[in-house]
C-alpha cells in the first residue's frame, strides 16, 4: 500500500491510560516532518516522471510562473521610477530656465 503525505497528517494514535507510551507531543512534531519529507520526494518523483516523459515538470512550471509574475511587477516598478524621473527632470529643466531668466533680468 502506497502511504500519502495526507495519510500520514491524518494518523492518529490511540492515547494510553498508563505511564508507559510515547509523548504525544514528540509522535506528532516527528509525523509532521515525516509528512513534509514524503511530500518532497513525491513533488521530486512527479518530476521526474514528468522529465523521462518529455514533459516539463510541475516544479519548474511553478517556479516560472513565480518569476514570470516577479519579472512583471519589476517591470512595472522600473515604468513607475522612469515617469517619475522624467518628471523631475522637467522640473529640473524649468528650474534651470527660471533661474538663469531671473539671473538675466538682474
Amino acid at each position: 500500500m502506497a502511504l500519502t503525505p495526507e495519510e500520514i497528517h491524518n494518523k492518529t494514535f490511540t492515547e494510553t491510560k498508563m505511564k508507559a507510551g510515547y509523548s504525544q507531543g514528540e509522535v506528532d512534531d516527528f509525523l509532521d516532518e515525516v509528512e513534509l519529507t514524503v511530500a518532497d520526494m513525491v513533488k521530486e518523483l512527479n518530476d521526474l516522471r514528468s522529465a523521462t516523459r518529455g514533459e516539463i515538470p510541475a516544479s519548474i512550471t511553478a517556479k516560472l510562473d513565480e518569476l514570470t509574475s516577479e519579472n512583471e511587477t519589476l517591470k512595472s516598478q522600473i515604468a513607475s521610477v522612469n515617469t517619475q524621473l522624467e518628471a523631475a527632470q522637467n522640473q529640473a529643466e524649468s528650474l534651470r530656465a527660471a533661474h538663469a531668466q531671473a539671473l538675466e533680468s538682474a
